[in-house]
This record gives structure tokens, sequence and C-alpha cells, in this order.
């Protein structure tokens, strides 16, 4: 199922301030390139999306995406995360987007890249820097995203908890547990 927004936002980085409409933002563009380039169901993904707002509740949002992001423990999956990162941002992206999207450990770094996109901008983190480099070259971005990320303090926590909602319905409509 291909999710297409009434008004499709512009192919560039920047997203809408409100959660709401940024979530919409993300969804089409992740269905859009997930689509064009895959033949499976994203049903993974849909699953780290829905539990992220659980997470982010319990432990607060940073220690929620470095949890996310230590699943990232693999070259190949900063390559994964890179390539989503580039398509919800509207900057392309490769047939590293398909991988690890189903099964029952994959869909963190396609998840993280969703969450980051909108809570790294909303941050003041410039979410280039995410995309700085081949393979690990996001880890360094990583960090100081999440420097900027804590000094949201708790007025970015509701922002990130409102998005982090909006994705994971949506999600969970374009991708049902199979």
């Amino acid at each position: 199922m291909r999710f297409v927004a009434a008004n499709p936002a512009p192919a560039d980085q920047t997203l809408p301030r409100d959660p709401v409409e940024a979530a919409i933002v993300v969804a089409e563009r992740f269905s859009r390139a997930f689509e064009e380039r895959c033949n499976t169901n994203a049903s993974a993904v849909a699953r780290r999306l829905k539990d992220f707002p659980n997470v982010l509740l319990q432990a607060g949002l940073t220690p929620a995406l470095t949890f996310y992001a230590s699943k990232l423990d693999e070259t190949r999956k900063g390559r994964i995360f890179i390539d989503v990162l580039k398509a919800v941002t509207g900057g392309g992206s490769g047939g590293e987007i398909c991988k690890e999207a189903t099964g029952e450990g994959g869909g963190y770094p396609h998840a993280l890249a969703v969450l980051l996109a909108y809570i790294a901008g909303q941050a003041g983190c410039d979410v280039s820097v995410l995309l700085d480099g081949e393979d690990s070259g996001y880890r360094r971005g990583f960090v100081e995203c999440v420097k900027a990320i804590k000094r949201g303090g708790p007025a970015l926590e509701r922002l990130a908890l409102v998005y982090a909602s909006e994705v994971k319905k949506l999600f969970a409509a374009l991708y049902p547990s199979e």
C-alpha cells in the first residue's frame, strides 16, 4: 500500500514544525522510496515505531534514541540508517532501504532514521551531519545531535512524543504485521 499525502511536501530536508504534519510527510517519503525499491512489507519497522512511544515515556527521549542507536551494531545497519534518512529527508535512497525491514530483529535502522529526521531537526541539529561520510560517518554526527536533543528538554520530548505516536499509527496502517 503506497501512501501519498494530498499536498506532498517539497523534496528537501526541511520538515514541517508541526509533528503531525511532519509524520505525514515522513511516512509519505518512506512509503514512496520503499515501494519503489522493495517487494516486501516493512512490518519490522512498524513494530519498532510501535514500541518507541512507550520506551520514550519509560526512559526519556535521549535514552530511547540511544537504545535504538545501539542496535546499529554492524556497518551494514549504518548504511541502512543513512539510506532511510536520505529517503525521509527528501535526498533520495538506494537499495539498502529494503534490508532488514522484516523479521524478528529488523527495523531498528529504519525506525531510528524516521524518528531522527524530525526530532534532530527540532533540536536544531542539521540532519545532514548524520549523512556525513560513508558507513560510520553518521556516528560522529549522531553524538552531536544527541547533545542537542538532550538540551531540548521537556518541550522537545512533548513534540517527539506526538511525532512518534503519529508515525506509529501511520506505519501500522501502511505495514501491518505479517
